[in-house]
């Protein structure tokens, strides 16, 4: 079965933009200590003064129960849990297969 790649764009009010961003990058080490994770890096918009600025997380996992598994986590349900106060919109995520 092939990798699943996820693509998600997140949309912070620009009050938590920083906020957002330091939770975010806190969850990349334990993450990636995950056995099913094999990519979990962290982006934003390259000009700082574009506005309003969003978060991108790119990453790559074993499977969908890989997935699962790390949405359970308590540092995953951690941001989740900040997001409903964080946010101007739903995180929009993409997910993808190669094809071959």
């Amino acid at each position: 079965m092939p990798d699943l790649t996820l693509f998600a764009t997140i949309h912070p009010k620009p009050e938590f933009f920083k906020q957002a961003l330091e939770a975010l990058n806190r969850i990349v080490e334990p993450t990636l200590q995950e056995s099913g994770c094999k990519t979990f890096t962290v982006h934003t918009t390259k000009n700082a003064d574009e506005s309003p600025r969003k978060i991108y997380l790119f990453e790559v996992w074993r499977d969908e129960e890989a997935l699962d598994f790390h949405y359970q986590q308590a540092y995953s349900q951690n941001v989740f849990e900040q997001y409903k106060l964080w946010l101007e919109e739903p995180v929009h995520v993409i997910k993808m297969c190669p094809e071959r």
